[in-house]
């Protein structure tokens, strides 16, 4: 019973989460990144292969590859202190953030085989290849000061009017339970008040922070804010791959994908009292060994600290077929359709809190760690390309992908046990379904050899978001969030979503790139890529009436770059 009701409460996934366990963000060798992966026509290289598997056909030769390289997240923020919402934000100096991690984006061989036949099939490859698919790599901090809203009130307003999404209070005696994270309430309160962030007041039976006059529900006074956020992992997809060439000018390949990923997100948020004497504080609580209710001596309030961390990790199983065909000696046209990848997934998440006061009396909580297992149905694809080759002198290539991210589908069926009957991610696959729509991606690309032995590279890629908003029938903007916290309302008609939009800005990259071949076997790639993502916005919930809690607002850049090592034989 204990395990399912974690299990119950710990439910954590988003649309949001969705689309990332989603996307596609191809790397492979430093050929295909060097000419912004658009390589569906082009084939011959083993980065190729996860996008069209009719590239391993075009090789007539078999050939090993890896492909290290390094990734660079470079980030600018600024924080805007809350503010009244005639107001407008005035957001402060730019804060920048730059980190690196070593990635292997690649690495695989093929083996081709003549047949002996004039006619039909000539030869066949096959191929067992690791591309990586996606790098979750991001780090971002920002901070400031201000003076009107506390994470702690935050906590408290949350603890008093929707403990357990439902509503409700947090009962202000869970501390006196033997597992007060195994009830049906968000561990984010109970951690807020087993670490000290939050207090309750028995006379007016409700909850208050320990940065808030108790009875005023008012920040007394200044605050250094502080926010740090941290992506790390990977996807990479491995290959089995067969591909066919006949008659020289048809080219047809399969893969049997395994992609295998690991994400972890940490966000923590620091506040610090810029003077402790304006925080003066009588922590109280629910005593869990006494069972009475209980009032420190007053100290001052100096800071907090909230810490959450999630790890998800899964394999999954998908078929992709493609083709390529030379209607002319100099023109190549490429097509390929891939199936959703059906995963399984493992979904930990903790929280841990700490709150710090002048008497030396600290509090501090660390949740257990939530475990879920459930299956994941990512978004189908279909890519079609063309290239043109100019002898030995070079190439162009072109291509354009579809992916359909409202078939994301998140499942429990095969982990049943572990929960109460009934759907428990209906809410997000119909969030899914109304709020996620196709992404479309424009690949350009281009080869010039100056000399025989050197070639030169440049790409660009442009994607389209999936994420999508409306315009309801009142005239209001409505996004995923908006839906999920007016779930029944929606649902039983009480607004209607009129208008779909489009929600986000696309995302671009540009990369250049050169290879060296050698005289024998060996060649060798390198490339390097910049990728911008829109502006992203953090703050943790508002909670004062007409205010608005602090922004801290993100533009984030990728540098990929990587050298391939490749030998031919």
């Amino acid at each position: 019973m204990a395990l399912a009701l974690v299990a119950v409460s710990a439910l954590a996934q988003t649309n949001q989460e969705a689309m990332t366990l989603g996307q596609n963000k191809y790397y492979g060798t430093a050929r295909t990144i060097g000419m912004g992966n658009a390589v569906s026509a082009v084939g011959a290289d083993l980065g190729s292969i996860g996008i069209n598997p009719a590239g391993s056909a075009v090789a007539g030769y078999s050939q090993f590859t890896v492909s290290p390289g390094v990734i660079l997240s470079a980030s600018t923020s600024n924080f805007a202190p809350s503010y009244y919402n005639t107001a407008g934000a005035e957001y402060g100096e730019d804060i920048n953030t730059s980190s690196f991690r070593a990635v292997l984006p690649n690495i695989g061989f093929t083996l081709r085989f003549e047949t002996g036949n004039r006619v039909g099939v000539k030869s066949y490859t096959f191929g067992f290849v690791s591309n990586q698919t996606n790098n979750y790599f991001t780090k971002t901090y920002g901070y400031g000061r201000e003076a009107n809203t506390s994470i702690t009130g935050a906590m408290a307003a949350g603890s008093t009017y929707n403990a357990d999404g439902n509503g409700n209070i947090l009962p202000y005696n869970i501390l006196s339970n033997s597992e007060p994270f195994h009830n049906l309430y968000y561990w984010d309160y109970v951690a807020s008040y087993w670490g000290g962030l939050t207090n309750y007041n028995v006379d007016k039976g409700e909850y208050y922070g320990s940065a808030e006059d108790r009875d005023q529900l008012a920040v007394n006074g200044l605050l250094n804010q502080s926010s740090t956020e941290l992506f790390i992992g990977s996807k990479n997809d491995v290959i089995l791959n067969l591909g066919l060439d006949i008659n020289e000018n048809l080219f047809v390949g399969f893969n049997l994908g395994i992609p295998v990923f690991n994400y972890k997100y940490s966000r923590i948020f620091n506040e610090r009292s810029v003077n402790y004497e304006d925080f003066p504080v009588t922590p109280e609580y629910y005593g869990s060994k006494t069972g009475e209710y209980v009032r420190e001596e007053s100290t001052y309030y100096l800071g907090s600290m909230y810490n959450y961390e999630q790890r998800i990790s899964g394999t999954g199983v998908y078929f992709k077929a493609g083709a390529i065909w030379l209607p002319t000696k100099n023109l190549r046209l490429a097509a390929a359709i891939q199936t959703p990848t059906y995963y399984s997934i493992e979904d930990d998440f903790a929280i841990s809190t700490e709150s710090y006061f002048q008497s030396g009396n600290d509090g501090f909580s660390d949740s257990p760690t939530a475990e879920n297992y459930y299956s994941f149905r990512s978004p189908y694809s279909f890519n079609v390309g063309a290239a043109y080759t100019f002898g030995t002198a070079g190439l162009i290539s072109v291509d354009y992908e579809m992916t359909d991210f409202s078939v994301m589908k998140y499942d429990t069926s095969e982990y049943d046990g572990y929960y109460d009957s009934g759907d428990a991610y209906y809410e997000v696959n119909r969030l899914n379904k109304l709020f996620c729509g196709a992404s479309h991606a424009l690949r350009i690309g281009a080869e010039y050899r100056p000399l025989p032995y050197l070639t030169l590279r440049a790409g660009y890629n442009l994607t389209t978001s999936p994420e999508r908003y409306y315009i309801d029938n009142e005239g209001y903007e409505v996004y995923s969030n908006d839906y999920a916290n007016y779930f029944n309302d929606y649902e039983k008609g009480l607004y209607t979503l009129d208008t779909k939009k489009t929600a986000g800005d696309p995302v671009h990259s540009i990369s250049l790139g050169f290879g060296i071949s050698s005289p024998g076997s060996f060649f060798a790639d390198f490339a390097l890529r910049r990728t911008g993502y829109k502006t992203s916005y953090y703050m943790y919930s508002d909670y004062i009436e007409n205010y608005v809690a602090p922004h801290i607002s993100t533009k984030t850049g990728i540098w990929d770059a990587v050298v391939t090592f490749g030998w031919r034989f």
